[in-house]
């Protein structure tokens, strides 16, 4: 998959994640097992930290990973109502891909 048509999420207004809601992450690509095991680490450091999505993502700019909108993947009225929400983390560097990850935002910056 190329993310030409997807935006980087730093590009965009700053949010922050509802960790005690659903969170989700999923990957359809043959190394998904290996590239689950690869990227549960950074997702754990996320958790613990609560970081912002631009916070985790400028974190770990340099480690190959980044976050895009998933512009591909509807969201349902109930979803946009509730602030739930997809994008994908994809990692450049030691194991390749991308997974989906399904989250409900609890806050997120307006556009200026």
């Amino acid at each position: 998959m190329t993310f030409e048509k997807e935006t980087n999420v730093l590009d965009l207004p700053n949010c922050t994640i509802n960790f005690d809601a659903d969170f989700a992450v999923s990957c359809g690509l043959p190394n998904s097992e290996a590239l689950l095991v690869y990227l549960e680490p950074y997702l754990n450091k996320w958790v613990e930290s609560q970081d912002s999505v631009h916070q985790f993502a400028t974190k770990y700019a340099d480690e190959g990973i980044s976050l895009w909108t998933a512009s591909d993947v509807p969201l349902r009225e109930e979803d946009i109502a509730t602030q739930r929400t997809c994008f994908y983390l994809v990692s450049t560097k030691n194991e390749q891909g991308y997974v989906l990850i399904h989250c409900q935002l609890s806050y997120k910056e307006a556009l200026q």
